[in-house]
């Protein structure tokens, strides 16, 4: 049978794009993993991801402002019905009016349908995994305490059956003597100091597995249906961006039409354009930032260390926070190699399981002869004892090293970093491109909703 190996992380280009993005002030370190670590470079790294937010912000203030001199300059506004006739400059203004409401109108659809469709849908199988992990760790950690408790009954039974074959072996035939003395006790005795040291074997591994994997938090999984009903509300936002692009369209095309309404009119500049401006841009800046700001953060984490990956990230994590050898021996077996170093706990389990399975084959022997040779029923009773409660230690045991092995633990690892925490960026730069196309279209819109024509 192959040996299994973790697959290496592979970035997707919107990761690779959100990593190497621009940051604001001078060239910011993206080592996520450090700034954890120095609280004075946390600042200067938060504050560097609000290149965006500037920028967006600067745009639309910049727009604003044009909007309010077309507005307080001019006799004669766009779409009033009584600035153009529908030729020459008036034609154009129309023209990209209607192309930039189109768009709005279009990404407003596609918002609605999916939306938030995608990133629910990623955070949900995120929680998954998370749920997943949870799972398998207490399965582990449950099964180890099992282990832990068949091991002491295997002692305290092993304990009391060499003190008694002692007692049998002194007030027995003299025939006897000899054969106790030479193979009854030295078997007995053998079998139960190798067994002390698989306890403590045992006892190590399942203190490093509950150090590296019981902090998961239950509340952890509620979060799940928290984050998911947010995004499945968020999704209607695209409602309001419809229905006033739609009102704004139709002013326009009512407009080119020729036909008036004060009333019609007056709703559209003193309702529809300041919500128009509240929900389709302003909000959509605040979006986009923080759209931005998770991205940037996550692909942070996603290509940490060196050369760039979640395992360089999480081994650059434990380098700074001093964890403790096994821990980190332990992580860096089942994660950060993907399983291609050598994990001295998982072989010393895996000789404790052979010595447990060859001392019930010698107890078994050491009953077939004690049967023929010590007529003691209270002496075979407690041998009979703890042969099963060796077979019962050797059942647990083989359960858990089957659930310890790489190839069990490592997929979960993998899914939960490189599929779960990874791929929520895919769905956020969708989200960002479709906010980012209602941001600018929506501008145009009310830029040429504001032109106006000298006489």
């Amino acid at each position: 049978m192959a040996t299994y190996v973790g697959p290496i992380y592979e970035a997707s280009s919107s990761v690779n794009y959100w990593h190497n993005s621009l940051r604001m002030g001078e060239e910011i370190d993206r080592d996520l993993a450090k700034q954890f670590d120095n609280d004075e470079n946390l600042g200067p790294y938060i504050w560097g991801q609000f290149l965006y937010t500037f920028i967006l912000t600067i745009i639309t203030v910049a727009l604003y402002v044009i909007l309010a001199i077309f507005k307080c300059c001019c006799r004669k506004n766009f779409l009033s019905g009584k600035a153009f006739d529908g030729r020459g400059q008036g034609l154009v203004v129309r023209i990209i009016f209607m192309i930039s409401g189109g768009l709005v109108l279009s990404f407003g659809f596609v918002y609605l349908g999916l939306g938030t469709a995608q990133l629910a849908e990623k955070i949900d199988f995120l929680f998954d995994e998370v749920g997943v992990a949870i799972t398998k760790t207490n399965a582990i950690l449950n099964n180890f305490v099992d282990f832990s408790q068949d091991l002491r009954n295997v002692g305290e039974s092993g304990q009391k059956f060499l003190n008694d074959i002692k007692e049998s072996c002194v007030n027995a035939p003299v025939e006897v003597t000899e054969f106790c003395n030479q193979e009854v006790l030295s078997s007995v005795e053998k079998i139960v100091t190798g067994f002390k040291n698989t306890v403590a074997d045992v006892n190590d591994l399942s203190n490093t597995f509950s150090d590296a994997f019981s902090g998961y938090p239950d509340e952890l999984i509620k979060w799940s249906d928290i984050i998911g009903n947010a995004l499945d509300y968020s999704r209607y936002f695209g409602i309001p961006i419809v229905v006033l692009t739609a009102v704004l369209v139709l002013g326009a095309i009512l407009s080119w039409l020729g036909k008036k309404s004060k009333c019609y009119d007056c709703v559209q500049s003193w309702v529809i354009i300041p919500l128009f401006i509240l929900l389709v841009t302003s909000i959509t800046v605040v979006i986009n930032s923080f759209i931005s700001l998770a991205s940037i953060t996550v692909s942070d984490a996603c290509l940490g260390g060196d050369p760039g990956s979640p395992e360089d990230f999480v081994k650059e994590i434990m380098d700074y926070q001093n964890v403790d050898q096994n821990t980190a021996d332990l992580v860096d077996y089942y994660f950060v190699s993907g399983c291609r170093k050598y994990y001295s706990p998982l072989t010393s389990l895996t000789d404790g399981m052979t010595e447990l399975s060859v001392s019930v084959t010698a107890l078994s022997d050491l009953q077939d002869i004690l049967e023929q040779n010590i007529s003691d029923q209270t002496l075979m009773g407690l041998l009979t004892d703890l042969i099963n409660a060796f077979n019962q230690t050797v059942t647990d045991g083989n359960t858990i090293e089957r659930q310890i092995q790489c190839d069990q633990i490592n997929p979960v690892l993998i899914n939960l970093s490189h599929k779960g925490i990874c791929g929520l960026i895919s769905p956020t730069t969708s989200l960002f491109v479709i906010m980012m196309f209602i941001w600018a279209c929506g501008l145009i819109m009310l830029i040429t909703r504001a032109a106006c024509h000298f006489p």
